[in-house]
Parts: C-alpha cells; sequence; structure tokens
C-alpha cells in the first residue's frame, strides 16, 4: 500500500496521495465499527448454534484477499444456514438491533446495532446458481458443495465461514452488473477493485465451466467478458478509456464513468432495474413483486419528521404512483437528452 501511495504521488501529486491516505484511515475506522458489530453477531449464532458465511467487502479483507482499509465498506453482509435467519434476527433485535422497515426476497430486513453498523442476514447468494439447478445458491447448496472454508479457528471468527474465491468472483460479478450495475446504483470501478482483489487477472484464477456457468442466467458472456478484459487492462496499467482498449471494455468503463459524472446519463438508467430482476421466481412474476414493491410505501409509518399518522400514511401511499411516474418521465428525459448528445458527437464535423 505504501509503495502504491508513492507511485500515486508521482503521478498525481502529494495532494491525491495526501487524500487516498486520508481515505484509507476512514476506511480503516469504518472497518473497526463493523468488526466490532461482527463480533457480537458470531456470539450469537454461536449461543444458538448457527452457523455463518461472511459475503461481499469484509469477506474480502478478512480472509485475505484485499488489504485492510483498501476495500470501503458500509455494512456486513452473511448468509445465514438454513431456517436460522428468523431465529439469529430475532436474538439481534433483543439485543437492541433496530431493524428496517422491509426486506428482499435474498435477505431479511436489515438490522442497526446501536453505535455500530448494518447487517443484512443473507437467504441464498442471488443470480449465482450452482451446477445445473435454478435456485440461487445457500450455505447448504455451498456446504456440500466443499465451497466454504473456516474463517478463524479461535476467538470471534470461530462461528464464521467464507465462501471460495470463484464464488466471491461470482458473486461479485452478478451484485455489481446484474442487480447494480446497469442503472448507476452501484459504484461500477469497485467492482473492478473487488475482481482485482480476487486476482482474475492472474493465469491460476478459476475459470470456465464452474462460475461463468453460475452466472449464465443473469449474466451474458459478452458483459462477462467485457468486465474481465476492463479488469485485465486496468491490472496492466493501460488506459481503460483509451482507444487501444479492448472495445466492450471500453464501453463498459465509459458506461462507470458516466454513471458517477453525467447526472443525465445515471437519470437515464433509472428503470434498468425493472428489465431483468435478479429473483429465483419467474421473470413475470419477479417484475410484478418489484413493482409491487415499489408502488407500496415502506409500512414503518415513520418519517424525518417522525411518526406518521394514518392520514398522512394514506396520502403517501396515494401519492406514490404520481411520484414514480415523475420519475419515469425525468428518466425519459434524460435518456432523451444522451441519445441526442451521442449522435451530435457521432456526426461528422
Amino acid at each position: 500500500m505504501r509503495a502504491d501511495l508513492e507511485r500515486l504521488a508521482a503521478a498525481g501529486g502529494a495532494s491525491l496521495a495526501d487524500e487516498l491516505r486520508r481515505e484509507r484511515a476512514h476506511a480503516i475506522a469504518r472497518e473497526l465499527r463493523l468488526d466490532e458489530t461482527l463480533a457480537e453477531v458470531a456470539a450469537a449464532a454461536r449461543q444458538l448454534g448457527i452457523e455463518l458465511a461472511l459475503l461481499k467487502g469484509r469477506a474480502l479483507v478478512l480472509a485475505g484477499h484485499a488489504a485492510p482499509g483498501a476495500r470501503p465498506s458500509v455494512d456486513l453482509d452473511l448468509l445465514v444456514a438454513g431456517a436460522a435467519v428468523e431465529p439469529l434476527g430475532g436474538a439481534l433485535r433483543a439485543a437492541g438491533f433496530t431493524p428496517a422497515p422491509e426486506g428482499y426476497e435474498h435477505h431479511a430486513p436489515a438490522l442497526l446495532r446501536p453505535g455500530g453498523a448494518m447487517v443484512e442476514l443473507h437467504r441464498h447468494l442471488p443470480g449465482v446458481r450452482l451446477g445445473a439447478g435454478r435456485a440461487s445458491a445457500t450455505w447448504e447448496a455451498l456446504a456440500e458443495a466443499g465451497l466454504l472454508h473456516p474463517l478463524g479457528s479461535e476467538g470471534p471468527l470461530l462461528a464464521l465461514a467464507v465462501p471460495a474465491r470463484e464464488v466471491l468472483i461470482a458473486h461479485a460479478l452478478v451484485h455489481g452488473l446484474a442487480q447494480h450495475g446497469l442503472h448507476a446504483a452501484f459504484p461500477g470501478w469497485l467492482l473492478i477493485a473487488d475482481l482485482l482483489d480476487l486476482g482474475v487477472h492472474r493465469p491460476e484464477t478459476p475459470a470456465a465451466p464452474s462460475w461463468r456457468d453460475w452466472v449464465a442466467r443473469e449474466l451474458s458472456a459478452r458483459e462477462l467478458d467485457a468486465a474481465l478484459a476492463l479488469a485485465r487492462w486496468v491490472a496492466a496499467g493501460a488506459d481503460p478509456l483509451g482507444s487501444d482498449a479492448p472495445a466492450d471494455a471500453r464501453e463498459l468503463a465509459r458506461h462507470f464513468v458516466a454513471c458517477v459524472q453525467d447526472e443525465s446519463y445515471a437519470k437515464s438508467l433509472k428503470a434498468r432495474w425493472l428489465a431483468a430482476p435478479v429473483s429465483d421466481l419467474p421473470r413475470p412474476l419477479a417484475r410484478a413483486r418489484l413493482l409491487l414493491g415499489t408502488l407500496a410505501p415502506p409500512a414503518d409509518g415513520e418519517s424525518a419528521r417522525g411518526p406518521l399518522g394514518w392520514g398522512r400514511r394514506v396520502g403517501r401511499w396515494l401519492l406514490r404512483p404520481f411520484a414514480l411516474v415523475g420519475r419515469l418521465a425525468r428518466a425519459a428525459r434524460a435518456g432523451l437528452a444522451v441519445r441526442r448528445s451521442r449522435r451530435r458527437d457521432q456526426t461528422p464535423k
């Protein structure tokens, strides 16, 4: 990490290196809070005899794939064995964790530890499908396939496992592209950083037919190849936006940059969440469920101004469809602006 900062200082100036040092310090501080929360959740799981597997950011760091402070994380994602989601969630609520209003198909409502971090208890890995089965991988499926490894032999990590590297690669790709990558809800460069930490640019990285087949229902071969080519191009120190970059990798890089820098482009993607929702349900049912969950307001009756009365709750429910139509209209206008801009750029001067 020190050598990387020295290279950045030489390339971009001392101010850039100083900013990155501050960001890393903040990331390490967040990691300490995450690990305090993780220790409490693991202790509760041990008392109940529940087995857990750590996912996403903290899995990469604690399993040694990423350096401490190098991978920002804002919550804890844990895959829970069997029907243990509700018992563990109940134990954490009894310990003072506050639940979010609603959950998702793949995880229960998030739980916030007082003064700590958010915890998501996952039922399965959405879109990661082992073998020829259609169901997303559960803790049991991963354990039966020998794809879970103990994270620690003692102390607070005793109750935890971490998925094998090929599972982490597959999950990162589905999460970063299929779940969030098409509509600017997830920083695409973080996906590329995760892929590099997981070593997709190294020759010994697990390849087809394993993890590529696991995500084939959610991601096309072209999308996979573009993400992997972009990661390898960046690992080689080459310009991902340069004219000599692989064409699909360059387009994906432009997409990631535009999501951050072009407000109109990001708005134009707002409706993409409905195109192909990641779900174990048939696609029409998945779309219907997603629409229903979007149209129905949260049921907690809370807002930034405090508890909502019945009148305001009903009013918010009645107004929500109109608000969503307004968002779709703004997305359509933004998409039209993006297309016009592209046509101008392609017009010969």
